[in-house]
């Protein structure tokens, strides 16, 4: 039970640490008065593990007590041991993982509540997308995960707020593939000599990838894409080519430079 104690601890803790810096109204939990280590699977890929070292040598500036132990786990071990550790009762204290993999299940009999000890199931609404919550609510109405990034198998964009608001960009208008074109030439910025500066839209490899499929299935090709019979891919239709034309119109038009890299790199 010590050690289920000292989970409830320091995962409060350290998910507060995330929270406090966006300016929400969670509770202050008194840090430690010795020294503890809290491991963290995280998977093993290599942009992440830097993103979560950085972040962790941070927070341990501000809780000097704490450190945060990240351990890089490949993905395909990361699925097979996250359930069966818990129930060996040999699960780190804090825990990467995809929302699918819980689906069916009672979250509330896996993890610790995030709400209402950290702050209300309302509180944390208000803090990120609702949509991702519904894996990770308990049956009693508390969440027991917090959203962290969109995974490999979604598409989605984000924005950098600053620079729309500096651009004079309202994201909420933006509802269409059109509308972000136009976004895109306002956000971009060019050189005297009229090459891009700054780009006005990113793409990495993953998300263009995912970008492509979501663009020919919103025209009504979803089943043309996949012979269910032979399991074959099929790119070679209309749908397709109007797909990437999209991506090629970003080019053309001087909004985005495929040689820039991607949003992990960029800013």
């Amino acid at each position: 039970m010590k050690t289920r104690y000292v989970v409830v601890l320091m995962l409060v803790v350290f998910l507060w640490g995330v929270m406090s810096g966006i300016g929400s109204a969670a509770v202050e939990v008194p840090e430690p008065s010795t020294k503890v280590t809290l491991d963290m699977w995280f998977q093993d890929w290599s942009g992440g593990i830097k993103w979560q070292k950085t972040y962790a040598e941070l927070f341990e500036k501000k809780h000097p007590n704490i450190h945060i132990n990240v351990i890089p786990v490949p993905f395909e071990e990361l699925f097979t041991k996250l359930i069966p550790s818990i129930a060996q009762r040999n699960e780190a204290d804090i825990l990467f993982g995809y929302d699918d993999w819980v689906i069916g299940k009672d979250v509330s009999k896996l993890f610790l509540p995030l709400t209402p000890t950290l702050l209300s199931a309302e509180e944390l609404k208000g803090l990120v997308f609702e949509a991702p919550l519904k894996h990770v609510t308990g049956p009693d109405g508390n969440i027991y995960g917090y959203p962290f990034v969109t995974g490999a198998n979604a598409f989605g964009f984000v924005y950098h707020k600053d620079l729309f608001r500096e651009a004079g960009v309202d994201a909420a208008t933006i509802k269409s593939w059109d509308d972000i074109k136009v976004a895109a030439q306002k956000l971009t910025v060019h050189n005297p000599d009229g090459s891009i500066k700054r780009s006005g839209i990113l793409f990495s490899y993953t998300e263009a990838a995912n970008a492509f499929l979501d663009m020919i299935i919103m025209q009504g090709a979803k089943d043309k894409l996949l012979n269910p019979v032979t399991k074959e891919w099929n790119f070679n239709i209309e749908e397709a080519r109007k797909a990437l034309e999209t991506f090629q119109w970003f080019v053309e038009n001087k909004l985005y430079d495929p040689t820039s890299g991607d949003p992990s790199t960029s800013f």
